[in-house]
């Protein structure tokens, strides 16, 4: 049995880690034939999640590219738009669904505010581009 911690508001928190996220180019998604490909957006990663128990359950895949903030109504800025997937199989109940879409919005926002703040006081470097094929 996979431990589960319960919330005080009543949610569940699965333990799992993604021990094989990786960078790639958007091309080969070797071992997830069923990922989109992005074609624009050059920063990509994707991993198995897995439960406790080495189940796999799920994988996330992550992808980021620049965009000019003219075209968002930020003239002169720079900014980043973030996709992130989370593919399930099949049995996975409607209201998990919308459970996983609101953590991943939550996540996503508040893991590029820590990312932001990261790259402005150098602990983190964005990485090489990934190389192609």
């Amino acid at each position: 049995m996979i431990p589960l911690l319960r919330l005080p508001q009543g949610g569940v928190t699965t333990l799992f880690n993604i021990p094989n996220f990786r960078l790639f180019n958007g091309s080969n998604f070797g071992d997830w034939p069923f990922l989109d490909p992005l074609k624009d957006f050059k920063y990509q990663a994707a991993g198995d999640k897995v439960l406790a128990d080495g189940t796999r359950f799920g994988v996330l895949h992550i992808a980021a590219r620049d965009v000019d903030g003219k075209h968002y109504g930020e003239p002169g800025k720079k900014g980043i738009e973030i996709k992130s997937f989370v593919w399930y199989g099949d049995g996975a109940k409607d209201e998990f669904l919308e459970h996983e879409r609101q953590h991943m919005v939550i996540e996503t926002i508040r893991l590029s505010i820590v990312a932001q703040k990261n790259l402005k006081d150098g602990q983190f470097k964005v990485p090489p581009e990934p190389k192609s094929g």
